[in-house]
C-alpha cells in the first residue's frame, strides 16, 4: 500500500532535514570542536528530528498561528523554540548516558558552562534560522518550485503535460461589499490557507493566487490516480463546512465555490529578472479557464472538459456525471464537451 500524500511529503520533508542536519553536525564536530566521531551523526540526527518533530507534530496549532506572522517573526520564534527543544532533549540525553558511565550530577552541572554547549547554541539558532528561512522562501513560492530554479529544470522552455484547475469563490463581489477591505482580505487568506490541505492530499500544488481565484496544477500521472483533479473538490468542500461556524461567526459567510478542469500540453519556463518564477503557458491554461466561467451560466459547481474525463477512470462509482453539452467557450473558435461531475451524497454548493 502507498504511503497517503501528506504521510509521503511528511516522510521526504523528514529524509531531507535529516540529511542536511547530518550533514551540518559533522560539520559542526570537524570544524569547531576538531574531531571526528559517529558522534558527529548522532547529534546531526537529533538536530533533525527536533526540528521535523516540533515544526509537524508538537505544536501544529502554534506552527499554523506561526503561518500568519510576518516572515520575520516566524524566523525568530521557530528558530527560537526549536534551538531551545535541540538543547534541551540533547542535554537530557547526555545526562542519561553520563549517569550509565558513572558520571555525578555535579559533573553534568558544571558540563552545562563547557564552551562546547555555548558553541551548540549559536550552531543551533544559525543552522535552525537558515532552514526555517529556506522552508519559508520554498512555501512562498510554491511546492517543487525552489529545487526546480535552483537546478534549472525550466531555464529553457519544456513542453509537458498537466491537469489545471481554476477555481475561485462564488458571490466574491457581494462578499467584498458585506466586509472592509481588511476583512475580505483575511477572509480569502483563511479560505486559501483552510484548502490548502486538501491540495496536498490530492497530490496538487498551488501555482498561483489572483485576487479570489487559486490556480492549481497537477501532473497527469498524480491527477489521475484515485481521480485526485476532481477529489480534491469535495475534500475542500469537506474542510470548509468542518469550519463553517468559524466562518459564520467571523465574517457572517461561509465559502462556497465553483472550478473548471482540463488538461492538455502546455510549455513551461522560468520568466523574470530580477523577480523570477515558474510560469505556464498555452492554449490548455486559457480553456480551464473559460471552463470555469461557464460554472456560473451551467449552475454547477465542478466543470470537466470530456478530454480529461476521458483518462479519469471509474469516475461513475463515486461521483455523478452529467453532461452539460458540447460548448462554445468565450472567445475562442473551437467547441468542447463539458462534463458537471458532483461526488455521491453530497449536495451542490450554489
Amino acid at each position: 500500500m502507498k504511503p497517503q500524500p501528506l504521510l509521503a511529503r511528511q516522510l521526504q520533508h523528514l529524509l531531507i532535514i535529516c540529511l542536511v542536519s547530518i550533514l551540518a553536525g559533522i560539520f559542526y564536530q570537524t570544524m569547531l570542536l576538531g574531531y571526528f566521531d559517529h558522534n558527529a551523526f548522532i547529534l546531526g540526527l537529533m538536530l533533525g528530528l527536533g526540528f521535523y518533530l516540533f515544526k509537524y507534530f508538537a505544536t501544529p496549532k502554534l506552527d499554523k498561528a506561526i503561518l500568519r506572522f510576518p516572515l520575520v517573526i516566524k524566523i525568530i520564534l521557530n528558530t527560537l523554540a526549536y534551538s531551545s527543544l535541540v538543547y534541551i532533549v540533547a542535554n537530557i540525553s547526555g545526562f542519561m548516558i553520563g549517569l550509565i558511565n558513572g558520571r555525578t550530577l555535579t559533573e553534568f552541572l558544571d558540563s552545562l558552562f563547557f564552551k562546547s554547549q555555548f558553541y551548540l547554541i549559536g550552531y543551533c539558532l544559525i543552522l535552525f534560522s537558515l532552514m526555517t528561512f529556506v522552508s519559508h522562501i520554498s512555501n512562498l513560492l510554491g511546492e517543487g518550485v525552489l529545487m526546480n530554479l535552483l537546478i534549472g529544470k525550466y531555464h529553457k522552455p519544456v513542453q509537458e503535460e498537466r491537469i489545471f484547475m481554476f477555481l475561485d469563490l462564488c458571490s466574491s463581489t457581494v462578499i467584498a461589499e458585506k466586509l472592509d477591505t481588511f476583512e475580505y482580505s483575511s477572509f480569502l487568506k483563511d479560505f486559501f490557507l483552510d484548502i490548502d490541505d486538501a491540495v496536498v492530499e490530492s497530490k496538487g500544488a498551488i501555482i498561483q493566487f489572483v485576487g479570489d481565484e487559486v490556480v492549481i496544477v497537477w501532473k497527469v500521472k498524480d491527477g489521475i490516480e484515485r481521480n485526485n483533479c476532481v477529489r480534491f473538490f469535495p475534500l475542500a468542500k469537506s474542510r470548509i463546512l468542518r469550519k463553517k461556524q468559524y466562518y459564520q461567526d467571523k465574517y457572517g459567510v461561509i465559502p462556497k465555490f465553483k472550478a473548471g478542469l482540463h488538461y492538455g500540453k502546455i510549455v513551461i519556463t522560468e520568466v523574470g529578472g530580477t523577480k523570477q518564477e515558474i510560469a505556464y503557458h498555452g492554449d490548455t491554461i486559457n480553456t480551464t479557464a473559460h471552463i470555469r466561467s461557464e460554472c456560473t451560466s451551467s449552475k454547477k459547481d465542478l466543470l470537466v472538459s470530456a478530454d480529461l474525463l476521458s483518462i479519469l477512470e471509474n469516475i461513475d462509482l463515486k461521483y455523478y456525471v452529467e453532461s452539460v453539452g458540447i460548448v462554445s467557450l468565450k472567445g475562442k473558435e473551437n467547441v468542447i464537451g463539458l462534463i458537471a461531475v458532483e461526488k455521491k451524497g453530497s449536495k451542490s454548493s450554489n
